[in-house]
């Protein structure tokens, strides 16, 4: 016969707005709600963009970590990625980090929200087992480059954050365009089949 196991009242996790030692627990829900993530977190996350997962508004996910030394209810702007939790536990336990390894430590930005982060976020999509775009995210630029022939499509998020109109043939943002999409291939090349 398998173990059977109960939850014991004292180990089981804090309801939302009653740990008294953590207050923070409570507010993650209502933060997520706040920033308009909550639904559709995996998936196509339809309707939006036309079934398109490429957009921010599809691909953004908030984060939210409480960390030793970290400052409380900081907010940070930097674009990061989910292949940098395991750098960042690495660097928060003090081991040493595996010469190759995928993505960053997120600790400087755990003790100064706005220390400088040079780095973009990567979003492949699939469907069918294919791979049909990639787009990159810096904390200004957005650039969706389509594999199936598609125009490439660039975003200033600064001035519209709801990605609507497309920059890549305005010439005032070649340089931008051109780099991030340097930064693409680089990607691609690395990870894509």
């Amino acid at each position: 016969m398998a173990p059977q196991f109960r939850r014991r009242p004292e180990k089981a996790l804090p309801r939302a707005g009653r740990s008294e030692q953590r207050p923070w627990p409570g507010r993650i829900p209502a933060a997520v709600k706040e920033r308009d993530k909550c639904g559709g977190l995996c998936g196509l996350n339809l309707p939006l963009r036309d079934l398109c997962v490429s957009h921010q508004e599809s691909c953004g996910v908030p984060l939210l970590i409480a960390a030793p030394g970290g400052r409380r209810g900081a907010a940070s702007p930097r674009v990061v990625e989910f292949v940098d939790f395991y750098p960042t536990l690495v660097d928060l336990c003090g081991l040493p980090a595996r010469p190759g390894l995928d993505g960053r430590s997120l600790r400087p930005l755990l003790t100064n929200p706005s220390a400088p982060w040079n780095h973009a976020a990567f979003t492949v999509t699939a469907r069918q087992n294919q791979v049909n775009s990639l787009a990159v995210s810096t904390e200004r630029f957005h650039t969706i480059d389509y594999l199936d022939g598609r125009a490439p499509e660039l975003y200033d998020l600064q001035a519209d954050p709801r990605e609507w109109k497309n920059l890549a043939r305005d010439a005032a943002f070649a340089a931008d365009f051109a780099r991030l999409r340097r930064l693409a291939a680089q990607h691609r090349e690395r990870f894509v089949p």
